[in-house]
């Protein structure tokens, strides 16, 4: 039930990789995209399949397997989409080098050193692939030569075509942590043997690396209120992420439902207050064939939660795409799959749901360090492997004068329209209003991981 308010939901994009379906497909597609409760697509740009030798460009090489984006963005205009575009370098987790070319990685000026300066090797799709050095002067170069060309490309088209412009790490976070925080570069500068000056000189090699990405799309014509950065892995564990979030609109992994309900909870009401302007969570949809699988159920319910914490930008990743992925929404003529339907079902259920809004000031839990070293703190953070603070459900309940009849087993939180009600337990729970400022009987049944929306002291829900 509701009361009859409209309030505001938060924004629903599915990334599409357009380079792997046919053009003929996408006007279908989309349309069922939007059908299915999607306001926007999100495509990856990725940098591996329009360098040719000479660090020359072609956006339109079909004999390389890769498809024009002005097409793609034409087809989800007409479906009443919007579009947002990443640019990377590294955007997909699908692609070799995630989405870096070869000559790239295969230059020696460009990779990241052990200690014993050798590669640093990170397994992608089970092949052993030299990380980059964000310090190196070589990649930067090379990452900013594709970003202002990628730019420039979306400026022919025109920018106000789009939502907005995303360059960076591509939100999800790979495995090795050491081709930053311990990176022998010999451009990296000394590394200490101090654990806070290596997570200091870490943060200044990436904040400088953002930055470059930033100035090379910005001088390439991008709009400044449509540039954002994807930052590596969640929000509260990402390199440099809170020096990047003061700067920059960011986009963020949402880590995996295995973390648990309350983790999921507190990292997004931590990285909505500690982006001021504005924080964007990628939930990964299905997996990589060579990947650990992950369940479309187990994507929604991490997707329900952010929703219910106060998301206001969700991006369900690899929403669609042809080959190379198990468990999209749509197959690669852009039928609608099984699976789809219980997205569609999730979005209705939230859409009273209103985001949450920042709070100024607001102290954000401190994340410790990895404790296996070559691993990132990111990686670990997506799969609840690093120990963290946890706010219990029953003092979200208590902060708002709420009692339950089965401990931890609701969090809430007030907005300016109402209360959210999310259930984090397999079995039903009573929730009490005794002062019925929102629940106009003074209780209310809530079912497993289920969400309740209540408007005012009317007692509505939703």
């Amino acid at each position: 039930m509701s009361n009859g308010t409209t309030a505001p939901r938060a924004r629903r994009a599915a990334m599409v990789r357009y380079d792997t379906l046919e053009p003929a497909v996408l006007d279908g597609g989309f349309a069922a995209l939007a059908e299915l409760g999607f306001d926007a697509v999100d495509f990856p740009l990725v940098w591996s399949q329009h360098e040719r030798s000479g660090g020359r460009f072609d956006f339109d090489a079909h004999e390389r397997g890769a498809r024009s984006i002005h097409t793609a963005i034409d087809a989800a205009r007409r479906a009443g989409l919007g579009v947002r575009v990443r640019l990377g370098p590294r955007c997909v987790e699908t692609e070799a080098g995630f989405g870096v070319p070869r000559s790239v990685l295969d230059d020696a000026a460009v990779m990241a050193r052990n200690a014993r300066r050798g590669a640093v090797l990170e397994p992608i799709a089970l092949v052993p692939t030299a990380a980059p050095s964000l310090a190196s002067r070589a990649f930067i170069e090379r990452s900013c030569a594709w970003i202002a060309a990628a730019t420039r490309v979306l400026g022919d088209h025109g920018f106000g075509t789009l939502e907005s412009i995303t360059v960076g790490a591509g939100s999800f976070a790979p495995l090795r942590g050491d081709a930053i925080t311990a990176d022998h570069h010999p451009e990296a500068g000394p590394l200490s043997s101090d654990p806070a000056e290596r997570v200091a000189r870490a943060e200044r090699i990436a904040l400088g690396w953002y930055d470059a990405l930033a100035r090379a799309a910005l001088e390439a014509g991008a709009p400044v209120e449509k540039l954002r950065c994807s930052l590596i892995g969640p929000r509260t564990t990402a390199v440099a992420g809170d020096e990047i979030a003061s700067r920059f609109a960011v986009d963020c992994a949402l880590p995996f439902a295995s973390v648990g309900t309350e983790a999921l909870w507190i990292e997004v009401r931590e990285a909505v207050d500690s982006s001021p302007l504005g924080a964007r969570f990628d939930v990964q949809c299905g997996s990589a064939p060579f990947a650990r699988p992950l369940r479309n159920r187990d994507a929604a319910a991490a997707a329900r939660v952010a929703l219910a914490a106060g998301a206001s930008e969700l991006t369900v990743r690899y929403a669609w795409c042809g080959e190379g992925w198990v468990g999209s929404l749509l197959d690669s003529k852009g039928v609608v799959q099984r699976v789809a339907h219980r997205w569609r079902a999730l979005f209705d259920e939230c859409a009273s749901i209103a985001p949450r809004a920042a709070r100024e000031g607001a102290r954000r839990t401190a994340r410790p360090a990895a404790w296996l070293a070559p691993v990132s703190s990111a990686w670990l953070a997506q799969f609840g492997l690093l120990d963290h603070h946890e706010e219990r459900a029953d003092d979200t309940l208590a902060a708002l004068e709420l009692e339950c009849d089965a401990e931890g087993a609701v969090l809430a939180r007030e907005t300016d329209e109402g209360l959210v009600l999310l259930s984090t337990t397999t079995k039903p729970a009573t929730v009490r209003d005794r002062r019925q400022r929102w629940i106009a009987s003074g209780s209310h049944a809530i079912e497993p991981g289920a969400v309740s929306v209540f408007r005012g002291r009317s007692g509505g829900a939703a």
